[in-house]
């Protein structure tokens, strides 16, 4: 018996993942689920409201209170159920853009045009430099080191000058790479550099961290934005126009600066696609 392949879906844009389909399939019908709950809830309230008609109003409506709580508990396991149907339906959205894309998806390899739907095949790393700025700001991680023996000799530890200057330093890293990519983690793949937003991850950021370790190749569902080193990105142009009072590019000024200096510090590498994530998922067999 073959086993069906299973994705472990560890990030979905739903709201891309939706446009993409109703455009390319002419719209989606999503009333079901809100279709399900509503009509158990308008039962409920007609059943109820019977009651409430005759002589005995008086006697029924100080008994409310116990038929209120009672529907709204009814209420609140019909919405449960739907919501996890329509979970199984966000993933299963997934697998028809997919299939509606079909030989129009775009490898890496075939260095697809600005605007492309692509899919990144690839060893991984990721960038998330909250949690980086989170573990060295503060004296925490340099109290603990300075307790722990060195490997090499039990008598010291590790934590000395050029050590506490190296924490200093991703300190300053993640503080500014967190003010240039807010809610951003990155995705970082030969080729490929994946910009992902925080709260379409499915797990949480300590999570994330076995995954590091992990040699299976990730699978990344996007889109191309652009490509590193792009003319309109150069820093010196920009601020060869700022120096003669030209302002009207100010406004990619972040994103220039952002993009040298990680492509100067080797996290990005020149020609390599930007890509806007729609999933990224790990396939199992």
């Amino acid at each position: 018996m073959v086993k069906s392949e299973y994705k472990e879906i560890i990030y979905l844009d739903q709201v891309e993942l939706t446009s993409a389909l109703a455009q390319l399939q002419g719209g989606l019908k999503e009333s079901l689920t809100a279709t399900d709950s509503n009509t158990k809830a308008t039962t409920e309230g007609d059943s109820i409201g019977g009651k409430m008609d005759g002589k005995l109003d008086t006697i029924i409506a100080k008994a409310a209170l116990g038929a209120n709580w009672n529907m709204s508990n009814q209420k609140q396991n019909s919405e449960s159920v739907s919501q996890a149907m329509n979970i199984v339906f966000k993933d299963y959205q997934l697998e028809r853009l997919l299939s509606e894309l079909g030989d129009d998806l775009a490898e890496l390899d075939d260095f697809p045009e600005e605007g492309s739907f692509v899919l990144a095949q690839g060893e991984f790393k990721m960038l998330d430099f909250k949690s980086i700025g989170t573990l060295v700001s503060g004296n925490t991680l340099k109290n603990l080191m300075r307790k722990i023996p060195d490997a090499d000799d039990s008598q010291k530890t590790s934590w000395n000058k050029p050590a506490e200057e190296g924490f200093k330093l991703l300190g300053s890293l993640a503080e500014l790479g967190i003010k240039m990519l807010p809610d951003t983690m990155m995705v970082l793949l030969p080729g490929a550099t994946v910009y992902a937003q925080n709260s379409n991850f499915r797990l949480s950021s300590g999570q994330i961290g076995p995954l590091l370790a992990s040699e299976r190749e990730i699978n990344i569902l996007g889109v191309v934005e652009s490509y590193a080193g792009a003319s309109k990105m150069d820093m010196t142009t920009l601020s060869e126009g700022f120096s003669k009072g030209d302002f009207s590019n100010v406004g990619s000024f972040v994103s220039s600066l952002s993009e040298n200096l990680l492509t100067a510090l080797g996290v990005i590498k020149y020609g390599n696609q930007l890509i806007k994530p729609i999933a990224i998922y790990f396939k199992n067999n």
